[in-house]
């Protein structure tokens, strides 16, 4: 069982890493509207890549550019590959 010491120690931590991460968020929101979010997605993948090769998230086109692929077993699908999409 924790001390009421560790507790409160532990939820200051956590307030701590909640008030980073609004910081964090805010400026990759203004990095985004600046340069656009398909963008700072697709530089995000690639330096993924080139730091962790083959471990990165691939970033494809924006759901607006897409169509539902119809295929009755995704995962089989020659057209889709198994995304249920397709671009056109």
């Amino acid at each position: 069982m924790r001390s009421e010491k560790e507790i409160k120690a532990s939820e200051a931590l956590q307030r701590r890493i909640d008030g980073m991460n609004k910081l964090h968020t805010a400026q990759v929101k203004q990095i985004c509207e600046r340069l656009g979010y398909g963008f700072v997605m697709q530089q995000a993948s690639l330096l993924w890549g080139e730091r962790d090769y083959g471990a990165a998230h691939t970033v494809g086109p924006s759901k607006a550019c897409t169509v539902a692929c119809g295929c009755k077993v995704p995962y089989e699908c020659d057209w889709c590959c198994g995304a249920g999409w397709l671009m056109f």
